[in-house]
């Protein structure tokens, strides 16, 4: 059997896709709120379109992969409870379970989850990640490397077109 790439089906290159990330620092200053990730940075678009630094917005319609990872510290106490969760919204509006639960705790102060959702977007839908925290003092955090590795950015995050 051959795995080679089947001209027929089509370029990748056509696939609305893209991928971001953030080398900022995302502070919380309270607990219990809304915020929103952000991206400042670029790798790539194909039909897809970054705004506002908050919103992926996408040019067709289709099934989307959406997958991140977010570079969590705690910086500030807040004991065995202290914990982020993060959510999926689209067009401004939280999308039911979506949610999860990460612990960032004094003792054990970096978390990285990475996720992914498949999610249901027309034109000009936009999806956001949004966050919050059960003590202010949990960041999403840039970081630079602790040795010959490269800088470790605070948000990465692509969005792909799969069907």
């Amino acid at each position: 059997m051959s795995l080679a790439y089947k001209p027929e089906i089509g370029s990748l290159s056509d696939v609305p896709n893209g991928a971001w990330y953030s080398d900022q620092t995302q502070t919380s200053t309270q607990a219990l709120v809304e915020y929103i990730m952000t991206l400042n940075n670029t790798d790539f678009e194909r039909g897809i379109q970054l705004q506002d630094s908050t919103k992926l917005r996408v040019s067709g319609t289709g099934l989307y992969n959406l997958m991140f990872s977010a570079q969590f510290y705690n910086s500030d106490g807040g004991g065995s409870s202290a914990a982020a969760e993060i959510w999926l919204k689209k067009n401004g509006t939280a999308i039911p379970h979506t949610g999860g639960k990460v612990s960032v705790t004094p003792n054990n102060p970096y978390t990285l989850p990475a996720w992914n959702y498949y999610i249901e977007l027309v034109n000009n839908d936009y999806v956001q990640l949004a966050w919050t925290v059960t003590h202010a003092g949990i960041n999403i955090q840039n970081n630079t490397s602790i040795g010959p590795g490269p800088s470790v950015p605070s948000l990465i995050v692509t969005l792909t077109q799969v069907g």
